[in-house]
């Protein structure tokens, strides 16, 4: 019977299936595309955990850039006029009560900080040691910030049964109002570094990240479109510096109207790698010649880094030029 009679009459019409040959086919289609999906989210996820875990690596030394940025903001010298000397006076030239420093660490505090360098200022940041005076959210402090190699470890309680782990930190010490002593220094002209440089106050200094390999400092003052150097060699600056000079230096009581802060961190992981309880601290012969001139500043830090990763260590380096609100600089 054929299929316009059979469809006449009503009966089920046979239909063509699908061979054997053609499901077989259709399956090993879909098999190929469920493996390449898979294997693209494969590498989908990985990629995503990678940045996501490089993110997370250099958090803190986001944070501790963050920190210096908001400190440094708020950096004040409050100058004024006054006689270069009292007893036989001559001229005015702008004086201060406070200062602001900075240069190698290793130089301005002794002993063994570092590398790169210390830059210590006052700041309201209201910090006290009484609660009675918690409120005075303006009084000054001075605070500094610094790269020192040590135990982070070091004051943990006993019982936590932790062990040395030494890591290159990234320190910041701060006084309470009451105890700043910046003003002490009576000595115009020969000024002392005794009010920063204090093994106590160096000794209460808290970390603010570990793996900061290097700390660079470099004061700034623009001219025209662009930016100058304030220190011709290794990054130094003192504003009490040439204070009484019989013609006064521009940075003399001064803030400068910038600062370039340059962070250079590692990821823990690299650096767990050359030691688990010692970390990494850059040798000595990967700075010789490096940062003494100001204007070679992106090419060491360029050169340091790749030295860095060719020894195998995953590093980042943070730049920010901060602009300092209370700097009123004139020439």
């Amino acid at each position: 019977m054929n299929r316009n009679r059979a469809k006449r009459r009503g009966w089920p019409v046979a239909r063509r299936a699908f061979s054997l040959l053609e499901i077989l086919v259709s399956m090993s289609i879909l098999a190929i595309l469920v493996i390449v999906l898979a294997s693209l989210n494969t590498h989908t996820l990985n990629i995503w955990h990678q940045v996501s875990g490089r993110a997370e690596t250099f958090q803190a030394a986001r944070g501790a850039m963050d920190s210096i940025v908001r400190t440094l903001e708020l950096a004040t010298l409050n100058p004024y006029w006054d006689y270069d000397n009292r007893s036989n006076p001559t001229r005015y030239v702008r004086m201060s009560n406070l200062a602001m420093v900075c240069g190698p660490a290793s130089d301005l505090l002794g002993g063994d900080f570092g590398p790169g360098s210390l830059i210590v200022f006052q700041a309201p940041l209201g910090r006290t040691a009484t609660e009675s005076r918690s409120r005075l959210q303006l009084l000054l402090n001075t605070v500094g910030f610094f790269v020192e190699y040590r135990d982070v470890h070091s004051g943990a309680p006993t019982s936590l049964g932790l062990g040395p782990r030494r890591r290159s930190c990234l320190m910041q010490m701060q006084t309470e109002a009451g105890d700043m002593s910046a003003f002490n220094d009576t000595n115009p002209g020969s000024p002392d570094n005794s009010w920063f440089n204090d093994p106590a106050l160096i000794d209460r200094a808290s970390i603010l990240a570990d793996n900061i390999l290097l700390l660079i400092v470099r004061p700034l003052r623009r001219e025209g479109s662009g930016t100058l150097d304030l220190a011709t060699t290794g990054f130094q600056l003192d504003s009490r510096a040439g204070e009484t000079s019989s013609t006064q230096p521009a940075t003399s009581n001064q803030l400068p109207p910038l600062v370039e802060v340059a962070l250079v961190a590692a990821s823990e992981a690299s650096v767990r790698k050359k030691s688990e309880a010692d970390g990494y601290r850059i040798p000595a012969e990967l700075l010789d010649a490096r940062f003494q001139i100001p204007t070679r500043l992106d090419q060491d830090l360029s050169d340091l880094a790749g030295d860095l990763r060719n020894v195998g260590l995953e590093v980042r380096t943070f730049r920010q030029t901060i602009v300092l609100p209370n700097s009123r600089w004139s020439d």
